[in-house]
């Protein structure tokens, strides 16, 4: 499997099976799976590794590519956990903060806008007819 999102890459040796969800429902891919292409849904998937057992993925809506026994997930991100709880609370975490960045954009593009129209208006009194 590679994980690609553009501040990482990762790949995992192993993997006898992978359980996610696009959006027709919850599938699995084993080795000898026929090539495919499908856009997950956002939540967690999970692998199966053989020398580890059970890990968790948590992705946000992303591509997924299957060819030659090879998965390929392209995503923004990415978390990796074989503890599903602390995948659960890193996610949670992850998304609170994203949450937070979003409204601390929003503020100052507001603003920002309110300093521009605050200027439009003066230039525009300012001028002479």
């Amino acid at each position: 499997m590679h994980l690609q999102s553009p501040e990482c890459y990762k790949r995992v040796d192993g993997m006898t099976s992978f359980v996610a969800s696009d959006e027709s429902g919850s599938f699995g891919i084993l080795p000898g799976h026929e090539r495919m292409m499908t856009v997950l849904t956002a939540g967690i998937a999970r692998i199966f590794l053989l020398k580890s057992g059970a890990e968790y993925l948590g992705l946000p809506e992303c591509f997924l590519y299957f060819v030659d026994n090879e998965l390929f997930i392209s995503t923004s991100m990415f978390l990796r956990d074989k503890d599903y709880a602390n995948l659960t609370r890193a996610l949670k975490k992850k998304i609170d903060e994203e949450a937070q960045l979003r409204l601390e954009m929003k503020e100052t593009i507001r603003r920002v806008e309110a300093a521009l129209l605050k200027e439009m208006l003066r230039s525009s009194t300012e001028r002479p007819l």
